[in-house]
This record gives structure tokens, sequence and C-alpha cells, in this order.
């Protein structure tokens, strides 16, 4: 009788110390992944991975910094230029597209350095379309024509055009665009949570944005 008791407590011992273990190991994972929520991350790199065009096999990877020509860097930054004039002068009467366009978690802001991020948000623009929710009620589009690299003045000039369509209205309304960009590459610009790690890999930032011509609201 007693070593039926005793194989009971042990075997309800048994089940009590799973038990007990599956919950710890639960508890750390909920752990873990907070923590990668809370704590920034220092450095987001970057990885080219060179494949073969007939097999699709792995060929090697190599950072970034170093790992494209010259030719080929200048495609990319023009293709990050691009990007980073579409997502900063287009909007529309929808407030949440306007938010993950130009808010503390866009791309924008983590594609700007601090002081052209704040003088975006500090300009006429900004506070009529998001802070007063765009009483207008235009939407915008956003045309470019060309895109110039000024490499004695390291700078990049866009010119396009902006196209508005106002709600209830039959007309739109033209006007050109024209600003002029300096950029850098930078790994250590901004503070990224686990989470927004890959809405800048590349280290893409702006760091001048003036206007040569400038759409009116």
């Amino acid at each position: 009788m007693s070593d039926r008791g005793s194989n009971i407590s042990f075997g309800l011992s048994a089940r009590f110390l799973f038990v007990v273990a599956g919950v710890s190991v639960l508890s750390n994972i909920v752990l873990i992944a907070a923590f990668l929520n809370i704590f920034p991350l220092h450095r987001v790199q970057t990885f080219f991975i060179q494949t073969e065009d007939v097999s699709g096999k792995d060929v090697y990877v190599q950072p970034f910094e170093g790992a494209i020509d010259e030719a080929s860097r200048e495609k990319l930054t023009t293709s990050l230029v691009r990007q980073y004039v579409l997502e900063r002068e287009r909007f529309s009467t929808d407030y949440r597209f306007i938010e993950n366009m130009w808010g503390q978690e866009s791309t924008l802001r983590y594609m700007s350095s601090r002081n052209t991020y704040q003088d975006m948000i500090q300009s006429s623009l900004y506070k009529k379309v998001f802070v007063l929710g765009n009483p207008k009620r235009i939407s915008r589009f956003v045309e470019i024509k060309s895109i110039l690299h000024h490499k004695r003045l390291d700078e990049w000039e866009v010119e396009g055009r902006v196209v508005d369509y106002q709600e209830g209205a039959t007309s739109k309304q033209v006007q050109t665009l024209k600003v002029i960009l300096q950029i850098e590459f930078s790994a250590n610009t901004q503070k990224m949570t686990y989470k927004n790690q890959f809405k800048n890999p590349f280290g893409f930032v702006v760091k001048g944005y003036k206007y040569l011509r400038q759409p009116s609201y």
C-alpha cells in the first residue's frame, strides 16, 4: 500500500515539475520578446547576396559598404532619392495614410536626419495636412521627371510636378516641384527597435532638403 502511495506521490511530483518547467520556458520566451522590442538596436548592417544567374545558388555575401561598384551605388541612391521625395511630398485625405507616411514610425523619419525631420514637422504643410487634418480635403500625387546628381556639390536635384485633386471639385491643380537633397549613408543615425529595423536597411539619410520650387497648399 505504501509503495502504491509512493508511486502516486512520485507521479504527481513529476507532473508538477513538468508543468513548472513548461511555464518557466514560456515565461523566458515572453521576456526575450519583450526585451527585443524595448531595447533599441545600435546598428543595422545590410548585406548583399550575389547569386548565379542560371542555378540561382548563393555565391557569396558581402556587407553593403564596399560591396557594390560606383555605378550600382549611383542607381541605388537614385532609387532611394526618388522614394524619399515621393513619401515626403504626397498625401491624401486618409489620416492613417498620412500618419504612415509622415509619422514618428514612418520610413521617412528613419530616412531623415533629426534636423531634416524637425524642419518638416514644423512646416506649414505638415501642420495643415497632418495636425489640422487636411481641411481643404486635397489628395496630392507626385510625378518625378528627372533626378540629377551634382557630384561636385554632392547634391541631388529632383524635378517634377504635383497634381492636386480636391474632394467635390471637377478640375485638378498642377504645380511644379523642384528640390535639392543632401544625403549620406550612416548606420547609426536613429535608434531602431527590433520591429522597425528594416525600414531603412541601407542607412540612407537625407541631411538637407531645400525647395527651389515649392508647391502651395
